[in-house]
């Protein structure tokens, strides 16, 4: 696998930046909008940050006895020019297919051409 700019804990993904300016490393979860960015001067103050950053949302959630939310839910949005909308909708009637199942495909195969491996358990 190739090297990543992101960090993996408890399910969760951040990636990582590093900006010069201020000498410093930024994460942001992904897919994750509600939780704030952190940063720490060293790989590992990162990884602490991050840590701190995941443990205190599930804390957070279990004393408001919420269920944490998912940062990959499997839904996404796409927004492509109409004309190519309409095009991948007949053929999808042409196929018998629903939408979602050519887009479904497309983005498989699109994975399978650039060997973006898919993940899966605890980080």
């Amino acid at each position: 696998m190739k090297p990543t700019n992101t960090l993996r804990y408890k399910n969760y993904t951040a990636s990582v930046v590093y900006t010069n300016a201020k000498d410093s490393l930024t994460g942001k979860v992904l897919g994750m909008n509600d939780l704030s960015a952190f940063s720490a001067r060293t790989v590992d103050g990162l990884k602490e940050a991050f840590h701190q950053t995941i443990d205190e949302y599930l804390l957070d959630c279990q004393e408001k006895h919420t269920e944490p939310a998912r940062a990959f839910t499997g839904n996404i949005t796409i927004r492509i020019e109409p004309a190519a909308h309409e095009a991948l909708s007949l053929y999808a009637v042409s196929q018998g297919v629903v939408l979602t199942k050519v887009l479904q495909s497309a983005v498989y195969e699109y994975m399978g051409n650039h060997d973006i491996q898919v993940e899966s358990g605890e980080g």
